[in-house]
């Protein structure tokens, strides 16, 4: 094994330890709320977070490309129009953050009465917390794309470990979603300012290091960036749509005590798609840099196939733990308190297993810089917002028409990276 190999997967492993800490605090999280809050509320909470992640999908989309831009900076010989590029960002971010919070509290009673939710704060701080998610995605990314996958994870830890510790202040002293919500913003908040710091040792460095390549250092976003940036966002709309609309449905559309059940099972399920977390963090900086070097394409084709593989294994893995011990999870994590809970975890655990493998070939084709990578997503998410408009659906044959757009999506995306890597 090479030295660059040991590198590789010595980052894998870290990253899969680290996450793995992550997820457990996540986790308990989720939990927790799940066993403290009447289902009405749980039920509520889950709705709003499930829009949280598909409102906040460009800050996902935005931090794929602050991570490709540092690494192909860095690989360029760029590295000292890092901190000037940093700077732009943080004052849009700033700009952006302030006129969602202003457009969301002018707005928060019909927003609330549309999403069914009791309180208009809980309106107006998941505005603050899609902003502050932006500012954490951000500077995260930079660490990622200096490949420091040390402070990377450990912003990671910070921000679920302070997730944690506000959700038990948020049951003492406001036990709703506004609690809840206000919380997950001091997290997140807290975790951009970690990284920011650690990000700092990084952009000195670079600052006195001699330009390599005689190119322009801009520190904004080049117009070729900026399509990029729009081909990235609909990617990750549509695989979010299909993740993450379905709580929203059940929430709408179910009754509080089948919505919850439907809540706590996907929420397990969605475990899934954390199997592939680590070695994608670690793969995309290193594809791109890959890609952008014009090394060996036979070397780049080995490295991504190889990781794939140990994706679907673990994720097939995952999918026969949660199919096998329905009973024993439901006991342990819930106390048996959602009456469809082993009914529907192992179909849940079925219709999540494609998202799970789309996620990791999804950034690699974005790493790839594919321009097609966009169409299958957007098409799957549409067809299935379409499906849920004119068709009403019980818990089972959501969980399947998600199963069916998802596999659609894998095959559509697959079929798309052997021909880059062709």
């Amino acid at each position: 094994m090479t030295g660059n190999s040991r590198s590789f997967y010595g980052a894998v492993g870290l990253t899969f330890i680290c996450l793995l800490l992550a997820n457990v605090l996540s986790y308990l999280f989720q939990l927790s709320m799940g066993r403290f809050f009447d289902p009405h509320v749980f039920s509520e909470i889950q709705s709003l977070l499930g829009l949280f992640m598909l409102v906040a999908v460009p800050a996902t989309s935005f931090s794929m490309l602050v991570t490709r831009q540092t690494s192909e900076r860095l690989s360029l010989g760029l590295g000292t129009s890092l901190r000037g590029f940093t700077r732009s960002i943080y004052w849009a971010l700033t700009a952006l953050t302030l006129i969602l919070v202003a457009g969301a509290w002018m707005l928060s009673d019909p927003l609330a009465r549309s999403l069914s939710v009791r309180e208009p704060l809980s309106v107006t701080l998941l505005a603050l917390c899609i902003g502050l998610s932006f500012f954490q995605l951000a500077t995260g990314s930079t660490l990622q794309g200096f490949q420091d996958f040390l402070g990377f994870n450990g912003q990671q830890l910070v921000a679920t470990a302070l997730k944690c510790v506000t959700l038990f202040i948020a049951l003492a002293l406001l036990p709703t979603s506004a609690g809840v919500l206000a919380g997950v913003a001091a997290s997140a908040g807290l975790a951009a300012l970690f990284a920011h710091l650690r990000a700092q040792k990084h952009l000195n460095r670079v600052q006195g290091e001699k330009v390599l390549q005689k190119i322009q250092q801009d520190s904004r976003f080049s117009r070729p960036a900026i399509v990029e940036a729009g081909v990235v966002l609909l990617a990750n709309l549509g695989l979010a749509v299909l993740t993450q609309a379905d709580v929203i449905y059940s929430h709408r559309s179910f009754s509080s005590e089948i919505a919850a059940s439907f809540a706590a099972t996907v929420m397990i399920a969605k475990a899934l798609t954390y199997i592939p977390t680590a070695l994608t963090i670690v793969l995309f900086p290193r594809v791109t840099q890959l890609a952008q070097s014009g090394e060996s394409q036979r070397e780049l084709a080995r490295l991504v196939w190889r990781s794939l593989g140990i994706t679907l294994l673990a994720v097939i893995a995952g999918v026969a733990v949660l199919s096998v011990f329905e009973s024993l999870i439901h006991w342990i994590v819930f106390s048996r308190k959602f009456p469809r809970f082993e009914e529907l975890l192992p179909h849940a655990a079925l219709a999540y297993f494609p998202s799970a493998l789309t996620l990791p070939i999804l950034q690699i084709l974005i790493a790839l810089k594919s321009p097609r990578v966009w169409i299958v997503p957007s098409l799957a998410a549409l067809a299935f917002l379409g499906v849920l408009a004119v068709q009403p659906l019980d818990v089972h044959s959501l969980l399947y028409t998600i199963a069916g757009f998802s596999t659609l999506t894998l095959v559509g995306l697959t079929v798309e990276l052997w021909r880059r890597l062709k």
